[in-house]
């Protein structure tokens, strides 16, 4: 009986080990199988990253070329020696700029404080259009611009209904005009012309 149940248990593991190795082989001829599907994943996986690194690649020279092109036109307006004579002509030359304030100050700086008066004197200015002015004037302020931006400013506050522009701009608008006439206020050379448009712009 022992020797029986010896024999049964030999004949068992021996079974038990075929069926591991056949396992095996199925398993290894499954990888075998698979293998191809997975390199071509890789490769794919691999394609998509090459495309996609093109196309930034691809987008920022384009938007470098869109720059440079779009610099070279805003310096043209700036180095142009005809100034428009209308506020609908300055306007589209003045927005042309959008946020680049460094040129837009270069383009400002072209004329006397007096012209802007003249330009909207029969033409109201947008809200919009003076919180431009504002804006620029925020990023260029220092001692040495001082005191032509608040040249600027008084020119702007004799433009046609300056107080109902001022009127019209919104919180966040008006703390960035505080902003900027305390900043023009560190230097005492601008308080005088500062107490001429601070009532218009910004009344209490």
């Amino acid at each position: 009986m022992k020797e029986k149940l010896t024999s049964l248990k030999d004949s068992s593991e021996i079974v038990i080990s075929a069926k591991k190795e056949e396992l095996e082989k199925e398993k290894e001829q499954a990888n075998k199988e698979n293998k191809p599907d997975e390199d071509k994943s890789k490769k794919e996986a691999e394609l998509k990253k090459i495309r996609e690194e093109q196309k930034k690649n691809l987008a920022k020279e384009i938007n470098e070329q869109t720059a440079d092109i779009t610099n070279k036109a805003l310096d043209n307006i700036i180095e142009s020696k005809d100034l428009p004579n209308t506020a609908q002509c300055f306007e589209i030359q003045f927005n042309s700029f959008k946020e680049n304030y460094a040129k837009l100050w270069q383009y400002i700086k072209k004329f006397d404080s007096k012209q802007l008066t003249v330009l909207y004197s029969k033409r109201e200015m947008e809200s919009k259009i003076f919180i431009k002015f504002i804006r620029c004037f925020a990023v260029v302020c220092d001692h040495e611009n001082s005191m032509k931006i608040s040249e600027y400013l008084l020119a702007l506050s004799k433009a046609k209904s300056a107080k109902l522009t001022a009127k019209f701009l919104v919180k966040k608008e008006k703390q960035e005009l505080r902003e900027c006439i305390e900043t023009l206020e560190k230097n005492t050379e601008c308080v005088k012309i500062i107490y001429e448009f601070r009532p218009i712009l910004l009344p209490k």
